[in-house]
C-alpha cells in the first residue's frame, strides 16, 4: 500500500447512495420498447442487436457519420450511473435490465457492430470519440440508481440472484420459494467482462447431493452449506460476511473445493482462485467486480493484512489522492465475501479469527483417491440439482430470517441469525448450527492464543492461580518465573520485555481469552491493577 493509501473500518456496512428513481420506474423505462434484441452470450460477446429508426428526441444531429451513429445508438439505450458516479448504459429492449460500463469492452464491441450494421466502419480514434460523446451526455443526464452485482434486493425486500446466462435469467427468492425469472425483473445488475454463469437450476433438486463431494466432518459440511446460502442471499452493503478459511494438507482437495464447488455455485468468475494480492488497493479493485474473492495457498498474514481482511468482510473504505498533483480524495468502497485456503494455520490475529469460519479437510487415502476429471464430470452433472436444492433451502430460510429467536449470538450477529433460520428451514434441532458456529470460532480463537507467547502463558497461569490480582510489573515477574522454571529458554525470551508492553499486549488478548473462560480486568488505583480469573474454576 502506498503512503497515500489508507483504509478505514466503518461502524456499519457500507450503504449504497439513495436512488433518484425507484428500480420499478427504471425497469419500466428499460422495458419501454418492443421486439427485444437477442441477448449477449455467456461469454459477453455482443449479439446482433438491431438498430432502430432514428430517435427524434436525440441530442445528436446526424451531421456526420459520428453524429449519425450516435443518433441511432441513442434510440436503443438509457444512461445511468451508480453511487460512485460510474457511467453505464442499458438496452431498452432487455427482458431483464443489465447495466454495462460505458467504457467497457462489451460496449466498445457493440458500438463497432452497431456502426457496421448501418454501413459505418469506425477507426480507433472515431470509436473513442463516440464513447466520449456518450460519456459526456451520460454524465449530465444519467440517472443515479442502485446497480447490483450477482445478488440484489427487490423493492419489496426479496432477493434476486443474477444467473449471468444468455437469457438474462435471475432467480427470485420470495415467500419461501425460488422462482426463475427470464423477464420482467425490476432489479438492475451489472455484468463485468469476467463474470460467468451460475448453473441453471433444475426443476427439482437436493442440496444433499453435494455432501459426497466434501471431504470434511459433518459439522464442517453444515457450516459450509450455511456460508454458501448466506452469501447467495445477502448483498454488499447490507451485512458482514464471515471469512471462510479452508485448511488441509497437500492433496486434500482445497483447490477443487474452491474452484469447482464454491466458485461455480456461489459466484462463478473467470478468475477462479487467485494468488493473494500484493496490496489492499488490488483487493479493493477486485471486490468491485466479484461477489466472492477466493485466494489460494496462503502461508501467512501480516497484522496489516489481518486488519484489512476484517475491514473487507464487514465493510469499509480506502482512500487515496486522485492525482499526485492535487489534494482531491478518491474513495473506494471495499466489502466482499472472502475465501482463504492454505496448508498452514495462517490466521494468527484474534480479531480476524473471530470473523472466520474454519473448515479442516480430511486426508484422502490412496484407496479413495480418484482422478479430478472423473469427479468433475460427476459433479457437473449434479450441479443443476444441487443449485436448485441450495436456492430452495435459502428461500425457506429467508422467509423466517427476521422472525427467528437467536439464543447464541456470535461476533457476526447477522450470520448467527441466518443459522437460526437455517435450523428452521432444514428442520434441525434449535441452536444446533448456532452452537457449531460458536464452537468453531472458539477453537479458532484458542489456536490464535496458543500461537501467541503471552496468550499461551496467561492460559497456563490462569489454570494454576484461579483468581489473581496485581500490578503489571508483578504479573510479568510471575510469568517470567513460571517460564524460567519450565527450563524452556524460548518461553522466557518470548515474553514482553516491560510491564507497559505486557499491558498493551494483554489488552488486545482480553476478548479471545474471555472466549476460553479466562477473564481479564484492568483497574486503576494508586497503581494500575490487573485481575485474572479462570471462570470455570472460580466462582
Amino acid at each position: 500500500m502506498s503512503d497515500t493509501d489508507t483504509y478505514a473500518a466503518t461502524s456499519e456496512p457500507a450503504q449504497a447512495a439513495p436512488m433518484v428513481l425507484s428500480s420499478t420506474q427504471q425497469a419500466a423505462k428499460l422495458n419501454a420498447t418492443e421486439a427485444p434484441p437477442e441477448q449477449a452470450s455467456d461469454t459477453q460477446t455482443p449479439a446482433s442487436l438491431p438498430v432502430t429508426e432514428e430517435n427524434n428526441s436525440s441530442p445528436f444531429t446526424g451531421a456526420n457519420k459520428i453524429e449519425t451513429l450516435l443518433r441511432h445508438i441513442a434510440a436503443l439505450i438509457i444512461f445511468m450511473m451508480n453511487s460512485d458516479e460510474q457511467l453505464f448504459l442499458a438496452f431498452k429492449s432487455d427482458k431483464n435490465p443489465i447495466a454495462y460500463p460505458l467504457k467497457g469492452k462489451f460496449v466498445k464491441r457493440w458500438i463497432r457492430q452497431s456502426a457496421f450494421a448501418i454501413g459505418v466502419l469506425l477507426k480507433t480514434d472515431e470509436l473513442s470519440e463516440v464513447i466520449e460523446n456518450l460519456c459526456a451526455y451520460a454524465a449530465c443526464n444519467g440517472e443515479p440508481i442502485r446497480i447490483n452485482h450477482r445478488v440484489g434486493p427487490t423493492e419489496s425486500g426479496s432477493i434476486e440472484i443474477d444467473l449471468c446466462n444468455s437469457t438474462g435469467g435471475r432467480v427470485l427468492l420470495d415467500d419461501g420459494h425460488a422462482t426463475l425469472l427470464n423477464e420482467d425483473s425490476k432489479t438492475i445488475f451489472s455484468r463485468p467482462e469476467a463474470m460467468q454463469a451460475l448453473p441453471t437450476p433444475a426443476t427439482e433438486g437436493r442440496w444433499e447431493e453435494l455432501m459426497p463431494f466434501l471431504n470434511m466432518s459433518d459439522n464442517d459440511k453444515w457450516l459450509l452449506v450455511a456460508w454458501m446460502t448466506y452469501t447467495l442471499t445477502h448483498t454488499k452493503g447490507s451485512t458482514a460476511f464471515p471469512i471462510l478459511v479452508i485448511r488441509g494438507q497437500q492433496g486434500t482437495g482445497k483447490s477443487f473445493l474452491c474452484k469447482r464447488i464454491i466458485r461455480q455455485l456461489v459466484d462463478n468468475h473467470s478468475a477462479g482462485i487467485q494468488l493473494f494480492p500484493k496490496n489492499i488497493t488490488d483487493m479493493a479493485i477486485s471486490s468491485q467486480n466479484q461477489h466472492v474473492l477466493i485466494y489460494d495457498n496462503i502461508r501467512s498474514l501480516t497484522k496489516q493484512w489481518s486488519d484489512a481482511l476484517c475491514v473487507a468482510a464487514t465493510g469499509g473504505s480506502m482512500s487515496s489522492r486522485r492525482l499526485y498533483s492535487d489534494a482531491e480524495e478518491s474513495i473506494l468502497i471495499i466489502h466482499v465475501a472472502i475465501v482463504l485456503n492454505g496448508i498452514h494455520s495462517f490466521v494468527t490475529e484474534p480479531d480476524l479469527s473471530d470473523r472466520c469460519i474454519t473448515l479442516d479437510l480430511d486426508p484422502i487415502s490412496a484407496a479413495h483417491r480418484q482422478e479430478e476429471s472423473v469427479i468433475t464430470r460427476d459433479l457437473q452433472e449434479k450441479l443443476p440439482g444441487i443449485f436448485r436444492g441450495l436456492i430452495d433451502l435459502a428461500a425457506q430460510a429467508l422467509k423466517v430470517e427476521r422472525s427467528v429467536e437467536v439464543p447464541i449470538k456470535g461476533r457476526l450477529a447477522d450470520f448467527s441469525r441466518w443459522l437460526a433460520a437455517l435450523e428452521v428451514a432444514a428442520k434441525l434441532e434449535p441452536t444446533s448450527l448456532q452452537q457449531l458456529y460458536a464452537d468453531n470460532t472458539k477453537q479458532a480463537q484458542l489456536e490464535t492464543i496458543q500461537g501467541n507467547p503471552l496468550g499461551s502463558e496467561i492460559l497456563i497461569f490462569a489454570k494454576k492461580e484461579d483468581h489473581w490480582k496485581g500490578t503489571p510489573t508483578e504479573l510479568l515477574t510471575e510469568l517470567v518465573s513460571t517460564a524460567t522454571a519450565s527450563g524452556d529458554s524460548t518461553r522466557r525470551q518470548s515474553l514482553p520485555r516491560s510491564a507497559s508492553a505486557l499491558s498493551k499486549q494483554l489488552a488486545a488478548l482480553a476478548a479471545p481469552l474471555k472466549h476460553q473462560g479466562v477473564d481479564i480486568e484492568f483497574s486503576r488505583g494508586k497503581e494500575r491493577q490487573i485481575t485474572i480469573t479462570d471462570l470455570e474454576q472460580y466462582s
